[in-house]
């Protein structure tokens, strides 16, 4: 759609007025691996999707931000968990950090970079934000190397969420590495919500055939806080990472970011309006005045479309698990409201 269009023209521009740092070979190699999967289609949840072309721009920041902010720390796999991952009553945290917490009071007990620096990023209307730490970490039990960022997730000015990606240089490292995490989580947690501590196996990840591994308490991880793990095994283009995601419960995330806001945070999802958008076989602007989930991932809403004359409807649908090739958001059905 031209919006897309002018979304990717935004975006290569930002990224040919981006100072031109010295960079190291082994920066040179990570950018090059982003760029050439900036285009794979990655699941996120619904509060942490971000556009793989941006992800260039992310990561070419992180490295501009790392030639000047190296750090060293030793630690072990267990240390690493234990750090990202602790838990309050029934929910998971990250780094113990309290849920839906103003950036500020999270600068209280974090460095975050300050919106000047390249570790930061933001969308056009600053109500998503992403606060990035890049870190040099030697394992102190192996003697591993490895690179890390940091992210600090924030929606409206509320933590939501943070994630820790490691990367690492060979795929008997990230075997090594991935293996210790797995005994720790096997002796630390109960076991996993979604898939099973077999996708952490030397075989799955050698093999390429890791998937995902998710926690969380009670019965739906809607309700509930939860944390993931993601071991990615790409050996055409030297790629090994391991990630370490822990999430605000999403129904929580909803109830008090309307709160907070006057409106559901969904009226402003950019994937649901160009859904609506194609439904109403428009390129006007489409805005949503009133958006509200039902039961079994219905949802039902109010819509203004930007026309000459202006036009104002309904409209209802589900919400269904994301593919390639198929929008989150499938929209039922679209009503105009007579005059």
């Amino acid at each position: 759609m031209p919006n897309e269009n002018k979304d990717m023209e935004k975006l290569d521009q930002a990224l040919k007025n981006m100072p031109k740092p010295q960079l190291t070979d082994r920066q040179i190699k990570k950018i090059s691996q982003t760029i050439m999967q900036s285009n794979k289609q990655v699941p996120y949840k619904k509060y942490s999707a971000i556009l793989g072309g941006i992800t260039a721009l992310f990561v070419f920041s992180f490295l501009i931000f790392t030639a000047n902010n190296n750090y060293q720390s030793g630690l072990t796999s267990d240390e690493i968990l234990e750090n990202i991952i602790t838990k309050a009553g029934s929910e998971y945290r990250f780094e113990n950090i309290p849920w839906f917490i103003t950036q500020q009071e999270v600068q209280r007990n974090i460095e975050l970079p300050s919106g000047a620096e390249s570790g930061v990023y933001a969308d056009d209307d600053q109500r998503w934000s992403e606060n990035i730490i890049p870190k040099d970490v030697t394992f102190s039990n192996t003697g591993i190397e490895a690179g890390v960022i940091v992210k600090y997730k924030f929606y409206n000015d509320l933590f939501i969420g943070g994630e820790y990606i490691i990367e690492l240089e060979t795929v008997e490292d990230l075997i090594t590495i991935s293996m210790e995490l797995r005994d720790y989580l096997d002796k630390k947690f109960p076991n996993p919500s979604v898939n099973s501590l077999e996708s952490l196996s030397e075989k799955s990840i050698q093999n390429s055939n890791s998937i995902g591994v998710e926690w969380w308490e009670g019965e739906d991880n809607i309700d509930f806080s939860s944390f993931r793990i993601d071991v990615l095994n790409q050996a055409d283009h030297d790629t090994y990472a391991i990630s370490i995601r822990v999430d605000a419960a999403q129904s929580k995330a909803e109830d008090i970011l309307e709160r907070k806001v006057g409106a559901h945070p969904l009226q402003t999802d950019t994937d649901l309006i160009s859904a609506l958008q194609d439904a109403l076989d428009t390129e006007n602007k489409v805005t949503i005045n009133e958006f509200t989930m039902l039961a079994e991932n219905n949802f039902f809403g109010y819509f203004t479309m930007h026309s000459d004359p202006i036009q104002q409807g309904v409209f209802y649908g589900n919400e269904i698990i994301p593919s390639e090739g198929i929008d989150i958001w499938n929209i039922e059905n679209v009503d105009f409201l007579k005059k």
